[in-house]
């Protein structure tokens, strides 16, 4: 089995000291309830397994990052319920991420907390 084989993957990267992660749980848990079996919905806690956190080049608290077919994509974007299970449904395409930009702040702003994106004023 290849690692694009298994079933898809929502994580949540996080760290108890970060005050946008503790306000994302309740969302957090309605996005794996909504997810049901078509998508698994799991999170880390960064300070606890840096090394698992630091391997997919994560360094802001919180990164939601989607594992599919072996890519991985990073969500960008309102952080509610209805985006999150759009971006795990297949949304995560329209995404033009650019992982190694992600990956490069890692060395100037280590382990800070990201606030969330203002609400979007397109109709």
């Amino acid at each position: 089995a290849s690692a694009g084989d298994g079933p898809d993957w929502l994580v949540l990267f996080k760290t108890a000291a970060c005050p946008y992660c503790r306000g994302l749980v309740p969302v957090w848990d309605a996005v794996a309830a909504s997810l049901g079996t078509r998508v698994r919905v799991g999170s880390c806690d960064a300070a606890a397994s840096p090394q698992l956190a630091s391997r997919f080049g994560v360094c802001a608290f919180p990164t939601i990052l989607l594992f599919h077919r072996g890519s991985m994509y990073e969500f960008v974007g309102p952080r509610t319920t209805d985006a999150l299970v759009d971006f795990a449904l297949g949304g995560f395409r329209a995404h033009n991420l650019d992982l190694e930009r992600s990956r490069s702040r890692c060395s100037t702003t280590p382990g800070r907390a990201v606030p969330p994106p203002p609400p979007s004023s397109a109709p």
